[in-house]
């Protein structure tokens, strides 16, 4: 199952969308031995940033019915400018709502980013 994973983005100097061209997110699953890494991407001209993540990409752990532990991290020009605190045992089944012509949908909210 393939589910989209996003976020809104806010520039807390100017609060509007988050859209600068040397933005980059990337979106991990906290994990106990080792972070996994689940995609990079450019928010849009609304701030919003989306990565597509399969389920079999979030359970790569030690534990198959794990729920996952996202979290991200926002870079300018490489340097990191923000990282989201863990949002823990996400229960997808819970969380997610279909969109027509987008699937399963997890929004993580919006975040208000000081670059």
């Amino acid at each position: 199952m393939k589910y989209l994973v996003k976020a809104r983005l806010i520039a807390g100097s100017e609060a509007g969308p988050l859209h600068n061209g040397h933005i980059k997110v990337r979106l991990f699953d906290r994990d106990f031995f080792e972070d996994e890494y689940l995609g990079e991407a450019h928010p849009n001209q609304e701030g919003i940033v989306q990565f597509e993540v399969t389920a079999s990409d979030m359970n790569r752990g030690v534990l198959e019915d794990k729920r996952p532990d996202f979290f991200f991290v926002v870079y300018k020009n490489n340097e990191v400018v923000f990282q989201s605190k863990v949002m823990e045992n996400i229960d997808l089944h819970s969380v997610e709502h279909y969109e027509k012509g987008k699937g399963e949908v997890i929004d993580l909210g919006s975040f208000l980013i000081d670059t």
